[in-house]
């Protein structure tokens, strides 16, 4: 298993599931028209996604240089995503990574390469892939920057990050991720669906900057809103 779970960072293993070649269908995946664009929805929709208004995170995740997102956690994006995550919606899957590509493929330069959000040997299972992984690898190929799905592995599963708090998240995160080579003096972009609390993105840099990486950014398709001390959510 252990030799296995190795080979699931590899770009082989992805080849099975390349979204670039999956037949998108002329139906929109929001609200079901029959116009879709390449995007896997129809103009209408696509104008009412939730852009935030700056792609640059105020908040502060700890070994994270600076973090960006290009939408709001909001209605459709969390339609799109929990299909994806949840139901195996390849349709889902590519019109978010087609939005994504969009948005970054001009905003990485001085970046090295890509390292996505590794996933758990049994989620991977069930899943049949890894989110993130299509994520950067969508980027990667519109950017031309290298996806480097062997640089950290995750060493086991914990409960989904998405039942719990923010301290729960953190403490789930503690020791998940494990370097497997040196990124000394290398510029990275961690790549994830969706930042909440930054946990994973602060547990999976924390490990990098050990391994000698000089500078992190993270990369998302969306953000929660930045929660305060007394509750109130931030304009982040």
């Amino acid at each position: 298993m252990g030799a296995l779970s190795s080979l699931w960072n590899r770009t082989k293993l992805y080849k099975w599931s390349d979204l670039s070649s999956w037949s998108r269908a002329s139906v929109c995946l929001v609200c079901g028209d029959l116009d879709a664009d390449m995007h896997g929805v129809c103009d209408a929709c696509l104008a009412d996604f939730p852009i935030r208004a700056e792609a640059k995170l105020r908040r502060t995740i700890t070994a994270v240089d600076v973090a960006f997102a290009t939408y709001r956690y909001e209605f459709p994006i969390i339609n799109l995503v929990r299909r994806t995550k949840f139901h195996r919606d390849l349709g889902a899957l590519t019109a978010l990574q087609t939005c994504f590509a969009e948005a970054f493929t001009h905003h990485l330069k001085g970046i090295d390469f890509l390292v996505p959000v590794p996933l758990s040997s049994r989620r991977f299972l069930d899943r049949g892939f890894n989110q993130a992984g299509e994520l950067a690898r969508g980027l990667g190929k519109a950017s031309g920057k290298p996806v480097r799905y062997d640089v950290v592995k995750r060493l086991g599963g914990g409960a989904p990050q998405s039942l719990l708090g923010a301290a729960a998240r953190r403490e789930n995160i503690k020791g998940v991720f494990q370097t497997t080579t040196s990124v000394l003096g290398k510029r990275i972009a961690l790549v994830d669906d969706v930042i909440t609390t930054g946990a994973t993105c602060s547990a999976l840099a924390e490990v990098l900057r050990a391994a000698g990486a000089a500078r992190i950014v993270c990369l998302a398709v969306a953000a929660t809103p930045h929660r305060q001390v007394d509750g109130k959510a931030s304009l982040d």
